[in-house]
């Protein structure tokens, strides 16, 4: 059974992008769009999430450690793409290899990490629910691509509730090298 409260680490989304995907979530998901607009480096794929009730010491520690040795990043986000057999679609970044640095760091961190079942996959989410109709699915596929592009410059720690999908922020750090 899932632990229904644990820890992610993401990359915050930020302005024009953000309000950009916020937008495309208003229109297709309201579950979705409850949720920061970000992308998760440790917590969904590669690299489960922590337990709630790890040390937010210990945490803020990495995370700052990792902040000091990696300089922000242009973020440039693709067409919507779909995890196959599921109702989650997503946004890819053009460029995952800051990413998969990042995400590469934290799982040498020590910090304890759960399983995942998914190989690690950069994505900012648009939509996850129960798989669509071929309709609905055909119009949120040809959705465009947000045309922006952004600075990433931070890190954040956030505890969700799966059940509830409440999430509170933890921390945040800035990418600073």
């Amino acid at each position: 059974m899932l632990e229904s409260r644990v820890i992610y680490l993401v990359l915050d989304v930020p302005t024009p992008l953000k309000e950009q995907v916020q937008a495309l979530r208003d229109a297709v998901c309201p579950r979705s769009a409850r949720l920061p607009v970000e992308i998760t480096l440790a917590g969904s794929s590669g690299l489960g999430p922590m337990p709630a009730d790890t040390s937010l010491e210990s945490i803020a520690q990495v995370v700052d450690a990792l902040c000091a040795w990696h300089h922000p990043f242009d973020l440039r986000l693709g067409s919507v793409h779909r995890f196959a057999g599921t109702g989650i679609y997503y946004l890819p970044p053009w460029d995952r290899q800051p990413f998969d640095r990042l995400h590469q760091a934290l799982a040498v961190s020590g910090l304890p990490w759960r399983t995942s079942a998914f190989t690690y996959e950069p994505h900012c989410t648009v939509r996850n629910g129960p798989p669509l109709g071929e309709v609905e699915h055909g119009l949120l596929m040809r959705a465009e691509a947000p045309a922006s592009s952004a600075r990433v410059e931070s890190l954040s720690v956030y505890r969700l509730d799966r059940n509830s999908l409440a999430c509170e922020c933890l921390y945040r750090s800035t990418l600073s090298a």
